[in-house]
């Protein structure tokens, strides 16, 4: 079963009845005003597969569970109040972190400030290999 509520304007908390639904693979509560913390009792969803939280007002530390902790980072974007994994620590958080350096939400902070993307190192090489592989052979091959 899944839930999609993206994109709703809801407003307040996740209602702690969506943890009811014991059957739930797939909720999007992404795009809406939700605020407060993620409730732990989500935890409970044993066939929860795919979620979105994206783009609320979401704070505190995201309850411990496979589901909640293993999903990509991008399903927590926008709440700048979330933290632990899949996300950076919590500020004064002194306990350690299972997020690996750079597994954030796919981007490393240098010193300076400025970022990389890794996404960069490979999809902007490979279009420009592509484009003039396309756009050589046109040029080799006159009779097009």
């Amino acid at each position: 079963a899944s839930l999609n509520l993206a994109q709703n304007n809801l407003t307040g908390s996740i209602p702690l009845e969506i943890s009811e639904m014991k059957y739930l693979e797939i909720l999007d509560l992404s795009i809406n005003h939700l605020s407060g913390q993620i409730p732990s009792t989500l935890t409970n969803l044993d066939f929860l597969d795919n979620l979105n939280f994206s783009y609320n007002n979401l704070s505190g530390i995201i309850p411990t569970g496979t589901q909640l902790q293993q999903s990509d980072p991008s399903a927590y974007m926008g709440n700048p109040g979330l933290c632990r994994p899949p996300l950076p620590k919590c500020a004064g958080d002194t306990t350690a972190s299972n997020v690996p350096k750079g597994d954030n939400i796919a981007r490393e902070e240098e010193t300076d400030g400025s970022y990389i993307f890794p996404w960069d190192v490979s999809v902007v090489p490979g279009f420009i290999v592509r484009f003039w592989g396309v756009c050589g052979t046109l040029f080799i091959k006159r009779c097009w």
